[in-house]
């Protein structure tokens, strides 16, 4: 298993400011090419994705269909996609607006707090 070099990953994938989908997914094989990632890998990972879905301001519902079917790839919600769905829970509990397909597909990290 490799040793990934997390900040020379991070310098390259922000290096002109903005993130692509590209590097996402470059990311997320990345990821998934790992046995365990570590927690400075995680958090990257989710800031990255995070950057790509928020470069237009908001999720919509393409990127939240994307994010849905990379995470259902394989069985289990991993370390770094738990983050990942942390970091997309708390951007809605800031007041943001985000697809309902994500909120159903992982009803786990977007339960209203409102009884």
């Amino acid at each position: 298993m490799e040793n990934i070099n997390v900040e020379a990953l991070r310098e390259e994938i922000f290096a002109d400011g903005k993130v692509t989908k590209e590097e996402v997914l470059d990311l997320w094989a990345k990821k998934d090419a790992q046995e365990v990632t570590t927690a400075e890998f995680d958090s990257l990972f989710a800031e990255a994705v995070m950057a790509w879905l928020l470069a237009d301001g908001k999720i919509d519902e393409e990127e939240a269909q994307f994010i849905i079917s990379k995470i259902n790839e394989d069985e289990d919600i991993d370390d770094a996609e738990d983050e990942l769905l942390l970091a997309i829970a708390d951007y809605r509990d800031e007041g943001n607006t985000i697809p309902s397909c994500l909120v159903a597909a992982f009803p786990d990290y977007f339960e209203d707090e409102e009884e």
